[in-house]
């Protein structure tokens, strides 16, 4: 057992079994501990378990303070001088030394992955539509979901360079045409945190091209200086200026749905853009090459698709 005690990425390895590490103080009021935190604490306790004549099979609920170690409880190591000045150098960080005391807590084993999907069985994720009459299908949240919904109705979609080819067309239109789009982007009273500036339509073009990488949190406009805006939105999300670019570049129109609940809780509403195509609402409807999207009225997109009749 001793060989198998091992310290990895702040957490306690034992054979198959991965303990985490919690702490709090005499009133029972936790900490949040950084790595460097997590591994002291247990280097401090592997070193007192393997001074024992034998390890407990296990550590789920073994309790450190600065005397001893206990389990269940019923003490079964009395720390030394060296290790009890020790604990107390690294608790007193946190001003309340005396009786505080850390936690293992045995991390439940990951579920089981499903099986990868074949070309035999790749099919997209549908499921009960809110729109009458149409199919959802869903796609993932992950920041791309107005693109890859655009692309369920587009036969030529991996052709076309997937979402980031999408990505890549609308950021050449919005270039090529700023003066038709930008009065739609309605970020520019935002600080951007590197340039100090407010947020530039050419930000929201670069941030549409590449989509930031998350730092800490997701990488958001935020409110101005006076702590005044519109609710938070992830940069390199798609919105109201690429619904009205998309239908100019494909040249299709798209009917967007989403539900109405300040009128009707159970009511949906409805609008069409159609770029420079010369079509009605109740057409576009009809046309096969009409692209449905449904938006759940906060964050995410899906694809929508008409029932066969």
């Amino acid at each position: 057992m001793e060989n198998d005690l091992k310290i990895v990425d702040g957490e306690l390895h034992i054979g198959k079994d991965i303990y985490e590490v919690n702490y709090s103080d005499a009133s029972g009021r936790e900490y949040k501990l950084d790595l460097k935190q997590k591994n002291e604490l247990l280097e401090l306790m592997t070193k007192a378990l393997k001074q024992m004549d034998k390890i407990p099979d296990d550590l789920d609920g073994l309790k450190m303070n600065d005397e001893k170690i206990v389990i269940r409880d019923r003490e079964i190591k009395t720390l030394d001088e060296q290790d009890h000045q020790r604990f107390l150098k690294i608790t007193t960080i946190f001003d309340r030394a005396l009786n505080s005391e850390f936690e293992l807590s045995k991390k439940p084993l990951p579920p089981k992955l499903p099986p990868k999907p074949t070309k035999m069985n790749l099919k997209p994720i549908v499921s009960k539509s809110p729109v009458p009459g149409f199919i959802l299908i869903k796609v993932p949240g992950n920041g791309d979901c107005l693109f890859n919904s655009v692309g369920k109705s587009i036969p030529n979609f991996n052709e076309l360079g997937g979402q980031q080819g999408l990505r890549n067309k609308v950021a050449e239109e919005l270039t090529n045409n700023k003066e038709n789009y930008k009065h739609y982007f309605e970020y520019a009273e935002f600080v951007n945190p590197k340039t100090k500036q407010n947020w530039s339509f050419d930000d929201h073009i670069n941030d549409i091209k590449k989509m930031p990488e998350a730092e800490g949190s997701s990488p958001c406009y935020k409110l101005n200086e006076k702590g005044e805006g519109v609710t938070e939105s992830r940069r390199g999300w798609g919105g109201e200026i690429e619904f009205q670019a998309i239908p100019k570049i494909l040249k299709r129109p798209i009917v967007l749905y989403w539900p109405n609940r300040v009128e009707k809780p159970t009511g949906m509403l409805e609008q069409l853009y159609k770029g420079d195509l010369e079509i009605t609402l109740a057409e576009a409807k009809k046309d096969p090459n009409t692209i449905f999207i449904y938006y759940n009225g906060t964050d995410h997109y899906n694809a929508l698709q008409p029932e066969k009749k």
